[in-house]
Formats: C-alpha cells, sequence, structure tokens
C-alpha cells in the first residue's frame, strides 16, 4: 500500500466523519469535510482542481469564525439541526447528479425544505422568524460540509 493510498483512505474516512459531525457541531463537520477533500485530492485518485479547494477553504474558514464568534447566542435544538443537516445531504445526493453547481444548489435547497419540514411538523406553525434564524444558523454550515463531501465524491468519479 502506497501513499496514494494511504491518502485515498484517509480522505474517505475524514470527509464521512465530516458527514457525520455536521449532524452535532457547525464547524467541525465543515472542517474534516475539507481535511477529507484535501487528503482526496492528494492521492490523485480525485480529480479537484486546487483553485477549487481554496475557495472551499476560505469558506470553510468563514463557517469556524463565524461559528466560534456566535457559540454561546446560537441555540438550536437537535431536531433541527438533524433536519435540516439531512436535508442539505439528501440535496447534496441529488444534486450530484447535476455537477457541482447542483450539489451546492441541491444541499442549499435540502437544508431550507428541512427547516420548513421540521417546523411543520414539531408544532404545526411555528415562528418563522426563528425557523430562518435555524436554517441560517445551522443550514449554511451544513451547506459547505455536504458540498465539500459531495465534491470528494464527484472528483472521485471524474477520475
Amino acid at each position: 500500500m502506497g501513499l496514494n493510498e494511504l491518502f485515498l483512505i484517509l480522505g474517505v474516512l475524514l470527509a464521512s466523519a465530516g458527514i457525520v459531525f455536521a449532524f452535532r457541531s457547525s464547524g467541525a463537520g465543515a472542517a474534516f469535510s475539507f481535511f477529507g477533500v484535501k487528503a482526496l485530492a492528494e492521492s490523485h485518485y480525485a480529480l479537484i482542481d486546487n483553485r477549487t479547494l481554496l475557495f472551499w477553504a476560505i469558506a470553510v474558514m468563514i463557517v469556524l469564525f463565524v461559528d466560534f464568534s456566535s457559540r454561546k447566542k446560537t441555540d438550536v435544538a437537535s431536531v433541527w439541526r438533524n433536519y435540516i443537516v439531512g436535508g442539505a445531504l439528501v440535496g447534496m445526493a441529488v444534486g450530484l447528479l447535476y455537477g457541482q453547481a447542483g450539489m451546492i444548489t441541491g444541499s442549499a435547497a435540502g437544508a431550507a425544505l428541512g427547516g420548513v419540514a421540521c417546523s411543520r411538523i414539531s408544532r404545526g406553525q411555528a415562528d418563522m422568524r426563528r425557523v430562518g434564524r435555524a436554517i441560517v444558523t445551522v443550514g449554511l454550515p451544513a451547506v459547505v460540509t455536504m458540498t465539500l463531501s459531495g465534491l470528494g465524491v464527484w472528483g472521485i468519479l471524474q477520475k
């Protein structure tokens, strides 16, 4: 087993851990997914451009900065987080059929629909400000995390 295979295994494990951590913490999921995609790019089993990685590195830094600066202010229930992140995951999987732009659009639409679905199930008619705040607080980092994980899959499929 060479170094390329080691990076491939490490990349898949880190990207998978990013998806799991997205259900718990916004920043950790995005960071793990980025490092997983970076490892996949270094393995030469995935075709991922360095400019694309730079763009997503900046997006992850923004997510981490916002997550660390507003840690105490955001209080989103775990049920809301599960619906929103799960919606982003499903949206990314559907968007994977349409390319990289489809992954971003699909995960954003999935996060929004997951938040709306949770608001309808939990109390029938929830306050729309609270729903919007939960979608933005949880959904934007989830979109970054899921799109990065989808980018790794896309890169491997392009090889």
